[in-house]
């Protein structure tokens, strides 16, 4: 099984968020979202280790909430595409 891209659209919170995008331990991109244009996100994925899958980490700093809302939120995404 070979390796494959990553495809991640994200759209921002009211003040900028750290986007950092990671396979298993290794980080494949960190970026600043600091206005509300969509950024593609397209990284190659190395062939997994294990033969069940790969998990694909987005994390989000800072997390926001909108006022009155109860839920946290962090970045939206449109679209995410594993293409061999």
């Amino acid at each position: 099984m070979g390796g494959g891209w990553v495809d991640i659209a994200s759209s921002i919170a009211p003040q900028p968020q750290k986007v950092t995008l990671k396979s298993g331990a290794r980080v494949l991109e960190t970026l600043t979202l600091s206005d509300h244009n969509w950024v593609t996100l397209r990284q190659r994925l190395e062939a997994p280790a294990d033969p069940d899958g790969q998990w694909v980490e987005l994390s989000v700093d800072p997390p926001w909430r909108p006022r009155g809302a109860a839920r946290t939120l962090g970045v939206m995404t449109r679209d995410i595409k594993w293409i061999p």
